[in-house]
């Protein structure tokens, strides 16, 4: 009986062996014919809707360690570019944000970090896409453009070694980044004392421009956000307004003050805190009230209540929020991107 046992147990080890020599040789495989890595799953797969979470979904793309060390740079760029949250760059109020969490969560982009050729290869994949898009430009390549040339300039590894011709030339693809000068990537924006908080006090804001954007640009950020995220869509993306702008000053779709720091109107007591904490009851909180990602000294988002008072935990109730350059989405206050710190979320109420 033991000998017969032992023969079973060698059998199906060797099978299982078998199977996961057959699982990765298919997958070299198929980077060999296609010259791409294909993520095991993405948003057009219907098993993309049975993920409970943002992060179980983050952990679907994850790229294993050998298959990563085996692709080539331009098979590395290819992985970013058809990464399911790309789209995450344009969610955040600063791209330098965005590329510091995108470069945690897309393990094509933290293994090309890793190589000396990394901003090269981007660069050059930058410039083939240009090419390719000389005849026909589809909104689909000019988001994609943008976000690479995005995870290009403010990645604070390349900028040392960015030349003026380099960041020129980036500036031409992509006119989502402004480039004045080489030494300033950013500052095109003037600041004003307006508007101000429902106590009085004056809050910074920026009034950026949106004309580089086109609707069908807007449309292919949001269409893809709603897909990844399973959110609803409630207004179209802009450039001109974000999230602390829309939860704090104006739901206005003629919202044209972009907020870097809203703490202003809780610290001067506009709004006084009534949840602290993702797993508390939210039976305090109303519709209207609105709802922080991060403290006071850090924040990353801020978001409207819309669902009825219940004793649920907060992260469960329904908000309305502005996703940085993207549209305005009805959403669970636990479903956003990972950008946001979802660590230290409260409500505060007027």
């Amino acid at each position: 009986m033991k000998i017969k046992n032992s023969i079973v147990w060698m059998v199906t080890f060797v099978m299982l062996v078998a199977l996961i020599i057959e699982s990765k040789a298919a997958e070299y495989e198929t980077m060999e014919d296609t010259n791409t890595y294909k993520y095991p799953v993405t948003a057009e797969d219907a098993k993309w809707n049975s993920f409970e979470s943002v992060e179980e979904k983050i952990e679907a793309c994850r790229i294993e360690r050998d298959i990563l060390k085996a692709m080539s740079n331009e098979q590395l760029v290819q992985a970013v570019l058809d990464f399911p949250f790309l789209y995450d760059v344009f969610v955040t109020s600063s791209f330098e944000e965005g590329v510091k969490v995108f470069e945690k969560i897309s393990d094509a982009y933290a293994e090309l970090l890793s190589r000396d050729s990394a901003k090269d290869a981007m660069y050059d994949m930058l410039l083939q896409m240009k090419e390719k898009s000389s005849i026909k430009l589809s909104a689909e390549n000019e988001v994609k453009m943008d976000a690479l040339a995005i995870l290009l300039v403010f990645q604070k590894e390349f900028q040392n070694d960015m030349t003026e011709k380099e960041l020129c030339e980036i500036a031409e693809i992509s006119s989502l980044l402004q480039i004045a000068k080489t030494d300033d990537l950013q500052n095109l924006r003037y600041i004003e004392a307006v508007p101000t908080t429902p106590n009085g006090h004056s809050v910074v804001y920026t009034t950026p421009t949106c004309s580089h954007a086109s609707s069908t640009y807007h449309a292919e950020i949001d269409a893809n956000l709603v897909s990844t995220y399973g959110v609803t869509l409630i207004s179209n993306g802009s450039c001109k307004y974000n999230c602390h702008s829309y939860a704090w000053h104006s739901q206005s779709t003629g919202n044209i003050y972009w907020i870097d720091n809203p703490s202003i109107y809780m610290t001067d007591g506009s709004y006084t805190r009534v949840v602290n904490g993702f797993s508390t009851s939210s039976l305090s909180a109303v519709p209207g009230d609105r709802v922080i990602y991060g403290s006071l000294y850090g924040l990353s988002h801020s978001a409207m209540i819309t669902s009825s008072v219940t004793g649920a935990p907060l992260a469960t109730r329904t908000v309305k929020s502005k996703w940085g350059k993207a549209g305005v989405f009805s959403h669970s206050v636990c479903n956003v991107p990972s950008v946001y710190d979802t660590s230290d979320v409260s409500a505060w109420h007027r």
